[in-house]
């Protein structure tokens, strides 16, 4: 805000720093839990495991990203998702690319996953772009590293989707390769904040910085079975949908610890958007394991509550 130069790219003004690279020695620690940020912990996990599936269609996320069929050029799907970008790019599943260059080879510089595609996304007429372009893995002294290159970044909105889905990514590489979680490092063309948000930044800069939250679910989706497990989560929370008081009884199929997990937030959530019934959400909530996620699902239970009317 006070550093940063006028610039309105696509007539829409903004404040934008040039050139930013952003260091983070534990990228476990990635839930944006800043007073005054009101980040949705539900929808940054449902677009997370969106990605990490290989979609693009917009009727899971629709539900949790309202907005976003706004930057759809056709109405069903995202031109810029990252999901088959990554999962299916002319057929090749870069994720997996990833993992047997570095299986192969733990001392790799050749493990990189690239988001921007020259034949379609210089077509200035798309309303989808992708901001991330480039990700690169390393394993150094048994860590893995990733380094994350994007065009643009927006301070309110992309940050906090770019950096959680990311590490995520880093950590599910990492648990595969049986090697810890290194730093996180991502270099930035344009980061701004438009003006519509001058007086939230304002907000969240005026309160201290939250204490960090260290009570992480690990990521532990097995890679044998990444998209048997996809596929049941997806199931379970379609029938979540229609039904938000469901018991489905496939959850037990679900072997991961992390993606169960999920998939209880966002029942939890789907409760509270669906029928309003903040009190069987509350609870359920309770039941949970301490997480940072966890915390920040209450914080914003209280604000969807409040928002709703019934606070």
């Amino acid at each position: 805000m006070k550093d940063g130069s006028s610039v309105s790219p696509r007539n829409l003004l903004t404040r934008e720093l040039e050139d930013v690279t952003l260091a983070i020695s534990n990228p476990r620690d990635r839930t944006p839990s800043l007073p005054g940020r009101n980040a949705n912990i539900f929808a940054l996990l449902a677009e997370t495991i969106w990605v990490i599936a290989g979609r693009a269609d917009l009727e899971f996320m629709k539900y949790y990203l309202p907005r976003l069929p706004q930057f759809s050029d056709d109405g069903t799907t995202l031109s810029g998702a990252y999901g088959p970008r990554i999962r299916s790019w002319s057929g090749v599943d870069q994720l997996t690319s990833v993992y047997e260059t570095l299986r192969a080879d733990p001392a790799s510089r050749r493990a990189v996953i690239s988001l921007f595609d020259p034949s379609r996304d210089h077509e200035q007429a798309r309303k989808d772009i992708p901001c991330n372009n480039w990700l690169q893995f390393t394993i150094r002294n048994n860590r893995l590293n990733l380094r994350v290159t994007s065009r643009s970044m927006d301070v309110i909105w992309g940050s906090a989707i770019n950096i959680f889905e990311w590490t995520i990514l880093q950590e599910l590489l990492a648990h595969w390769l049986q090697v810890d979680v290194g730093q996180y490092t991502h270099f930035i063309g344009s980061l701004h904040i438009y003006s519509d948000f001058y007086q939230r930044a304002t907000t969240i800069l005026s309160h201290p910085i939250a204490p960090a939250i260290d009570n992480f679910i690990a990521v532990d989706i097995e890679r044998s079975i990444l998209d048997q497990e996809l596929a049941t989560f997806f199931a379970l929370e379609a029938q979540c949908r229609h039904d938000p008081y469901c018991f489905p009884q496939a959850l037990s199929d679900l072997r991961s610890r992390w993606l169960s997990y999920a998939f209880e937030l966002l029942r939890i959530f789907i409760l509270a958007s669906r029928v309003s019934d903040f009190r069987t959400a509350h609870n359920r909530l309770l039941t949970l394991a301490d997480s940072d996620l966890k915390s920040m699902a209450f914080d914003f239970l209280i604000r969807m509550k409040s928002s709703d009317g019934n606070a």
